[in-house]
């Protein structure tokens, strides 16, 4: 029997892995879990995490002196018999050399490739924004699609109920052709309606496949609609926008082209070198020690120096322009998210507080003015088609403004960072 225990505890403990992974993906997956699985099969953000490391590796290499070099040699070697030992200026050479770029070239060779790192890194966490920012505009409008297609369903069935019930009348004498006919057009048309929808909610769904995979997708997706951090006001955004990845990665390709300047600037310095020489004659002979020093002369920098220095500082200068450039799109894409978010807001408060209660009212009070007074039949499916438009059209800016609070997210920054 104790043998037996092991085994049975092993038995229960499988079982229950197996019962848990069964639970998880039968769990709706949520926008939280979608945006941590999304970032994590990323290969863009990958890459440039790569790109920037390898920057990083440069610029500690790029701040080393170059290799020394060795020479090898004999010198005032007799060509009649190759004898080493015959004349007394025949010697082996052994020689060591270093050389020294002009000025501060390696410190500024250093620092541009530590600031190309910095722009790989920033990149890498706009990345990383725009990922969430695709997802959660996606996720919000595959929701829209779903709910609209569950409203659109509800709308269905009680206009079939009224349809059937509009030929039993018609069938009795107590109802028009005109109202049957109508009946069955609304019906259809909200058939179509819905097919539309179901195209347009497996169009959004591929576009989440794209961020998550099928595997993902293979669990049912949640349908709450996606909680979003509110954004704060517009003046702490426009500060918060300073700090966005694209400016920083704008920024840091100044600082490589300021590198790059300075670093042609030094190219009027001479660069120079230190070599020491030792000849081994032989044969009771004195050795010789030779040192010396080599500079380089910049003397006609005129179609050189100048016009590499040129070419760095208008390379240099194109770099500001297009950091400016991408604070001016960035701050139109502001302006706009905003102005639809706050704008939006209040549309939504007026078609969920009065004008959606009102369609309702409208439609309910028209059903039971048929029922009773024997009301126009038009009124009735008039009524309904407003209620069902009302519905859709309330749900559509309430995403339209989730989607404007994402992109507004995008350029302020989450706590994904």
């Amino acid at each position: 029997m104790r043998c037996l225990l092991p085994a049975i505890y092993g038995l229960l403990l499988c079982a229950a892995v197996l019962n848990t992974a069964a639970d998880e993906s039968t769990l709706p997956l949520t926008l939280a879990e979608a945006e941590r699985l999304a970032l994590e099969s990323d290969p863009l953000t990958r890459r440039y995490g790569a790109q920037a490391q390898a920057y990083a590796e440069q610029a500690v290499a790029d701040a080393q002196l170059p290799d020394p070099s060795l020479t090898l040699g004999a010198q005032n070697l007799p060509t009649d018999n190759f004898d080493a030992t015959q004349d007394d200026m025949t010697m082996l050479q052994l020689g060591v050399r270093q050389m020294f770029p002009p000025g501060a070239t390696l410190q500024q060779r250093a620092a541009q490739s530590s600031a190309l790192s910095d722009a790989e890194t920033a990149r890498a966490g706009e990345q990383k924004r725009k990922v969430l920012n695709e997802l959660r505009l996606s996720w919000l409008e595959w929701f829209y699609q779903v709910r609209a297609i569950e409203t659109v369903k509800k709308s269905r069935v009680l206009l079939q109920q009224l349809a059937q019930a509009t030929q039993s009348q018609y069938s009795a004498g107590l109802a028009s052709a005109q109202d049957m006919l109508g009946a069955e057009l609304e019906l259809r048309k909200l058939k179509e309606r819905e097919a539309e929808l179901r195209t347009a909610r497996d169009t959004a769904q591929a576009d989440l496949i794209k961020w998550l995979g099928h595997a993902a997708l293979n669990r049912p997706l949640s349908v709450e609609f996606p909680a979003l951090p509110e954004p704060d006001s517009k003046a702490r955004l426009q500060v918060q926008l300073e700090h966005h990845p694209l400016l920083q990665a704008e920024d840091a390709t100044v600082r490589a082209g300021e590198s790059e300047v300075a670093m042609v600037r030094e190219q009027y310095k001479p660069a120079w070198s230190v070599g020491v020489d030792y000849g081994l004659r032989g044969a009771g002979r004195s050795d010789f020690l030779s040192a010396g020093v080599t500079v380089e002369l910049p003397l006609f920098p005129a179609r050189r120096q100048d016009r590499r220095l040129a070419a760095s500082q208008q390379q240099a200068q194109a770099a500001r322009y297009e950091r400016d450039d991408r604070l001016r799109e960035l701050t139109h894409r502001l302006d706009s998210a905003y102005a639809r978010w706050d704008g939006l807001g209040e549309s939504v408060a007026i078609y969920e507080k009065e004008i959606v209660p009102q369609a309702g009212q409208n439609a309910a009070l028209a059903l039971k003015s048929y029922q009773n007074d024997g009301a126009d039949f038009t009124l009735v499916m008039r009524a309904r088609v407003t209620l069902l438009e009302t519905q859709l059209e309330a749900l559509r800016l309430r995403v339209e403004r989730a989607k404007a609070q994402a992109d507004l997210i995008y350029l302020s920054g989450d706590a994904h960072e």
